[in-house]
Formats: structure tokens, sequence, C-alpha cells
């Protein structure tokens, strides 16, 4: 994950890697800026933001959906029944 820019029809395309996708597929997002010293800040930001940890996927998914999705690929495959019992009251 790491954050890249360059120079497009005299703006600044800033890249943002966030990594794979499930299906193996590379997340990226993009952004357009004015200014070379917006596009350094932004990548700055980025970087800084990965090294400590600190980014946040947005995704469509709602709280309930993720939750489900935890139950099913962590909880049931790693947790005791009663703990995962626990965990579905709780959900």
């Amino acid at each position: 994950m790491a954050a890249s820019y360059s120079k497009v029809n005299g703006k600044f395309r800033v890249t943002f890697e966030y990594g794979k996708a499930e299906d193996g597929k590379r997340i990226r997002k993009f952004k357009t800026v004015d200014t070379e010293a917006e596009a350094i800040k932004l990548k700055t930001e980025f970087d800084y933001n990965q090294q400590r940890g600190m980014l946040v996927m947005k995704n469509e998914f709602t709280v309930a959906e993720h939750l489900e999705r935890w139950m099913k690929l962590y909880v049931e495959e790693n947790c005791q029944e009663t703990t995962a019992y626990g965990y579905r009251n709780i959900v």
C-alpha cells in the first residue's frame, strides 16, 4: 500500500493503493489536484496514515452486513461454540 502521483494534462493525479481485494484485484482510489504541492501533501498524508495503521477503507457494507460476514468468516472458524453463541446474541 502506497501513494503516488503523476502529471496528467496539466493537473496532478494522486493514486492511493489500498492493497488487494478478496478476488485479487488491486484496490485503488484516485484524486486529481491542480498543483504539485497539493499532490505531495495528499501523498504524504496517505503514507503517514498508512504507516500508523490509521487508514480506513470506505466500502458499501453496512455495520450489520460486516458483523454477519465476521460471524461467518471468523467467529465460526476460530471460536468455541459458547463464544459464538454469545456473539450471535449480541449481534
